[in-house]
């Protein structure tokens, strides 16, 4: 049997803090740099607020850490994302896998993307589902909400439990911010 879990963090940030961090992720928000030009498989656009030197960017990526329980340090930084109706991520896995564009560098840089987290700025009526297809869950965005999970197997390569989806949001736009965690 494959282990997996996904952990679900209830009111893991304010409506004050979300409404903060919607409105940093609209002044900062571009296509997705990965996006392909023929074959599409995200359209979200994003926002790296890392950089920032925000308070309420700081504080959600050090309660990230805390929830997991790693260094801080082992943290990407935090990224902001903004679907608008239609738009999507098909499914994927976090980890790097070995066709990954630059898998090796990020490889040799800072290992392996561990643990993912990501939090709902927005609560969505209709669409906009988290997906784990190979586990049947349907995770609907609710604001203050974090899930977190961890992304690799026994082996250290990316469970296959592990593949996931964002849905369209139907009405509306929806909001969250991803945070990856890696190996050092």
């Amino acid at each position: 049997m494959l282990e997996f879990s996904i952990l679900y963090l209830l009111d893991f940030a304010s409506l004050e803090e979300c409404e903060h961090l919607r409105g940093l992720i609209d002044r900062m928000v571009q296509t997705h740099p990965l996006a392909p030009k023929k074959v599409k498989t995200h359209s979200a656009g994003v926002a790296w607020l890392t950089d920032l030197n925000d308070s309420t960017v700081k504080s959600i990526d050090a309660r990230f850490a805390k929830a997991i329980g790693v260094a801080p340090e082992l943290s990407e930084g935090v990224q902001g994302q903004r679907y608008e109706v239609g738009d999507y991520y098909a499914e994927h896995f976090d980890a790097f896998e070995p066709d990954y564009p630059e898998c090796d560098r990020h490889l040799e840089e800072r290992g392996q993307r561990t643990f993912t987290a990501t939090l709902y700025l927005n609560s969505m009526a209709q669409g906009g589902e988290l997906k784990f297809p190979y586990m049947g869950v349907s995770i609907r965005p609710r604001t203050g909400l974090a899930v977190v999970w961890y992304n690799l197997n026994r082996a250290g390569e990316p469970h296959p439990l592990s593949v996931h989806s964002a849905s369209p949001p139907l009405i509306g736009r929806k909001y969250i911010l991803s945070c990856w965690f890696r190996e050092r």
